[in-house]
């Protein structure tokens, strides 16, 4: 029985694809596209070899997921899309945070930075951008080399762009606290216990007087009151949230208290992805018991039985809405 490896999209080197010269950042026609598996073996046997577990797909320390996030931020091309629409309002809470700041140097960090269009826009043609020194900090090669040539292109020397796993700690070192903090498009693709973590470590990111921007979709329930809770438990004031009618959600918080010194090596979050009609799973709990843990030690049958077998681990029903 021959069966055809699944062939795993190339992620070139962003260096021999995009120039370091201003212009528009590259199309995804320049990476090869996903093709599908092939496998000589009839669909029924195919099905029969599926694993039975419910994968999720886990952006953080992942060299591939189930989303192409360089050819997701096209939509923010389309002036009328809900991308492009929320883009503008967060671009307008950061020349803000910008304008309310005290003079003298700024520090902003933005998580899951993708292409950087939120803060680098935001930066383009304001009369404090040469005061900020900022890091963007993003997994994708390609939504990384596209924020440095964006930043390079708007003349921001000062914008640092770094490729690396956006939820580590680590990453933020020496930049921290910031007197801006920019979570948009990370709220969406986690459960809530990740989000509320997140909002905790917040005060370990930000500066006294300094913003917390951040973005999450209105799935039903919605979550953004809670969110908005969270981060007023822990000294944060609340400054803007969008309309609801808008569709989508992104709030403005302003940090009153005292920064908590960084800790090293400590992960937020798990980025885990969505589903554009019902956001993430809300809890780990719809797809299994528990937290994951060690399998068993094997149980022996009776001697002269035949082989040990590992016992069944039970699974609760997944989440009945979740394509995953």
């Amino acid at each position: 029985m021959k069966i055809v490896a699944m062939s795993r999209p190339l992620v070139p080197d962003p260096c021999s694809t995009i120039s370091s010269v201003s212009g528009d950042p590259p199309r995804a026609s320049q990476y090869p596209r996903r093709t599908p598996a092939t496998s000589s073996m009839p669909c029924s046997r195919r099905a029969s070899l599926r694993p039975t577990r419910a994968l999720l797909p886990v952006r953080t320390m992942a060299p591939v997921t189930e989303r192409d996030w360089y050819t997701w931020h096209h939509d923010y091309d389309d002036p009328g899309s809900a991308l492009a629409r929320r883009l503008a309002a967060v671009q307008d809470q950061i020349r803000v945070a910008l304008d309310q700041a005290e003079p003298g140097p700024l520090r902003a960090i933005s998580v899951c930075a993708g292409q950087g269009r939120d803060l680098i826009g935001a930066l383009a043609g304001h009369p404090r951008r040469r005061d900020v020194r900022a890091r963007l900090v993003e997994l994708d090669p390609r939504n990384a080399a596209a924020a440095r040539q964006a930043a390079q292109a708007a003349g921001l020397p000062r914008v640092e762009v770094m490729t690396g796993d956006a939820a580590l700690t680590d990453a933020y070192a020496g930049l921290t606290p910031a007197d801006l903090v920019i979570v948009c498009g990370v709220f969406g693709n986690m459960t809530d216990a990740d989000i509320e973590r997140t909002v905790g470590f917040c005060t370990q990111l930000c500066a006294r007087g300094g913003t917390v921007v951040w973005t999450r979709g209105r799935w039903a329930p919605d979550l953004l009151p809670r969110i908005c809770d969270w981060f007023a438990g822990r000294g944060f004031d609340e400054l803007w949230v969008s309309d609801p009618a808008e569709g989508w959600g992104a709030a403005a918080h302003r940090f009153t208290g005292a920064p908590d010194p960084l800790q090293p090596g400590a992960r937020m979050f798990t980025f885990r992805g969505h589903h554009p009609s019902t956001g993430p799973v809300r809890h780990l709990s719809y797809l299994w018991n528990g937290p994951w843990c060690p399998p068993p030690a094997p149980v022996n049958r009776e001697p002269g039985a035949g082989r040990a077998r590992w016992p069944r681990r039970r699974r609760t029903r997944a989440c009945r809405h979740h394509p995953w």
